[in-house]
């Protein structure tokens, strides 16, 4: 069941909405517009089927962002190329503390690329949900 609105100015909520690769192009350039005004704490975009070249525009964003403190992007087929991207940008990344990533296609090794960026750790593999620590 699609669940897309926003919920209020700290959080967006687009989940099960058929994103394409312009539609996340424009939720990253809304989190990018006046950024020390940005107040968005949770980004929710899961189920979307987003694939690498949305990771690619939600990673960039990711490394510049301030405010953000959890992100879900479970289901959206997330693979190894994916989470290697993710990594990167986690590692510029100094205020997020969530990062969902349940049910997409990432194995262990996919999952490491995001543990070894230092700042996170994955106590649980299986479940995905990277905590992040500094």
């Amino acid at each position: 069941m699609p669940t897309c609105l926003v919920a209020g100015p700290q959080v967006l909520i687009a989940r099960h909405c058929s994103l394409t690769t312009e539609s996340i192009f424009g939720i990253v350039q809304l989190c990018r517009i006046h950024p020390e005004k940005q107040m968005l704490v949770e980004l929710d975009l899961g189920f979307n089927r987003i694939g690498l070249a949305g990771i690619r525009n939600i990673a960039k964003m990711l490394a510049a962002n301030k405010t953000l403190l959890s992100v879900n992007l479970a289901g959206n087929r997330i693979d190894g190329a994916g989470a290697e991207v993710l990594a990167q940008s986690l590692c510029k990344n100094a205020t997020l503390e969530r990062l969902n990533l349940f049910m997409n296609d990432l194995d262990i090794a996919g999952v490491s690329k995001c543990a070894d960026s230092h700042v996170i750790e994955t106590p649980i593999a299986t479940t995905q949900l990277l905590k992040v620590f500094r």
